[in-house]
């Protein structure tokens, strides 16, 4: 599984370095050029791939019954939202394929590229999902609502399969019977956000991704848990603001996993191809960041932080909103009574970064300058949901791994 999750990772980051580079070096509305160059490196990249990298084995994967059930339910709500909503949310509309669209349109229609506009509404949020929808606007030679809702439904999709693949290994009886409480109490709110068209579901994406590679590389071994874990953590800089924060919190997960760890990081067992889109990642975020010369959304003033901290209503409030969320995930995750004794160590190195995740939005709803009600209205359930799919998947993964312990120590007594 880990060979797929790195590939579509890659492929996923080297769209819109391809459609960054082309529009920076081709001359205006060039879109055969466009279509032809981009083509040929995505074959090129994945001829080398699919020939040097040996995938056979984690081609094997088998579809678990109810994650099917529900992802054909999120499906219809899906594309049902599309049809009353066919730009997405507000901050669809107004920001995200905003850009999207400026991007592709002034490339279509001849005019001179520029990475960063002023009038741009929130102009300081990463570049990543505009330069991908713009990949394949582009690839169209015209704008459609259908291409942002395509990459959505895209990333839903391979986020079904991971979950599946994974939700098929259950055997344990009261281990399924969770699984099943907790995707049938948070999906009905999590395909909220997968088809809002926002970068939420990206970044819900790459953390589950994140955790998956490290632990995959840790607990297992497996080289290419390395790579994926730097292709995701640059991706998710690039994604959205709070990346930085999350991709500063996955690190010192790792530092600390990696110093208590035999394993030793080598660069030979980075793929080379992998090494080289995160550099260009890692760039693309610098010049980004460097041309709008806005890294956050506001500033923050010592003391109306220091008050706001202070503040117990604000507290109450936002505390108020997480609720539902504790009960359905995290609470969940932590006290549901099963049967399983799961190494502390090894539960503590992977609440913790799901700890630090949830701190940093409640903190960051607290100590807003802004309307609080109107920040918890819109955005706390939403953001806080990103996290669900690595809350389910990590729940299964360490009972599943205690569980072939259990039994190891079992048959090794008998």
């Amino acid at each position: 599984m880990i060979k797929i999750l790195l590939i579509f990772t890659l492929n996923m980051m080297l769209l819109p370095i391809i459609t960054f580079g082309l529009l920076v070096t081709l001359q205006p509305s060039s879109i055969s050029k466009f279509r032809f160059i981009s083509f040929c490196l995505i074959v090129l990249v994945n001829y080398f791939i699919l020939k040097n990298w040996k995938i056979e084995k984690d081609i094997n994967i088998k579809i678990d019954k109810f994650a099917l059930l529900y992802f054909g339910l999120g499906s219809l709500l899906f594309w049902f939202r599309f049809y009353y909503e066919p730009e997405g949310m507000w901050d669809a509309w107004a920001a995200w394929n905003a850009k999207a669209k400026d991007l592709s349109l002034s490339f279509l229609r001849g005019y001179d590229f520029a990475l960063y506009r002023d009038y741009w509404l929130n102009p300081q949020y990463p570049i990543i999902l505009p330069l991908q929808i713009s990949f394949f606007t582009i690839f169209l030679g015209h704008w459609t609502p259908f291409v942002p809702i395509f990459l959505g439904y895209s990333y839903y999709l391979f986020l079904f399969i991971i979950v599946s693949s994974i939700a098929n290994r259950v055997s344990n009886t009261t281990l399924l019977k969770h699984y099943i409480l907790l995707l049938s109490l948070a999906h009905p709110l999590y395909i909220n956000i997968a088809s809002d068209q926002c970068a939420d579901l990206i970044v819900s994406q790459l953390l589950l991704h994140s955790f998956l590679a490290i632990y995959f590389y840790f607990e297992f071994k497996i080289k290419e848990g390395l790579s994926l874990f730097l292709l995701s953590i640059v991706f998710l800089i690039n994604t959205k603001l709070e990346g930085g924060v999350f991709s500063i919190i996955l690190l010192i997960v790792f530092i600390v996993k990696q110093f208590f760890s035999e394993l030793k990081i080598r660069i030979r067992n980075i793929h080379l191809i992998s090494l080289v889109i995160t550099v260009f990642g890692a760039i693309l975020f610098i010049y980004y960041k460097y041309s709008t010369q806005q890294f956050t959304t506001y500033k923050l003033d010592p003391v109306t932080v220091f008050r706001n901290f202070l503040d117990w209503e604000r507290h109450m409030k936002v505390f108020s909103y997480l609720g539902l969320f504790f009960l359905i995930t995290f609470f969940a995750f932590i006290f549901l009574p099963i049967k399983i004794r799961v190494e502390k160590k090894l539960f503590l190195s992977y609440i913790f970064p799901l700890v630090g995740i949830l701190s940093f939005y409640y903190l960051s709803m607290v100590l807003t300058p802004f309307n609080i009600d109107w920040h918890l209205n819109t955005a706390y359930i939403r953001i806080n949901l990103q996290t669900f799919p690595t809350l389910l998947v990590m729940y299964l993964l360490l009972h599943i791994n205690s569980l072939s312990h259990m039994t190891n120590n079992t048959q090794s007594k008998l």
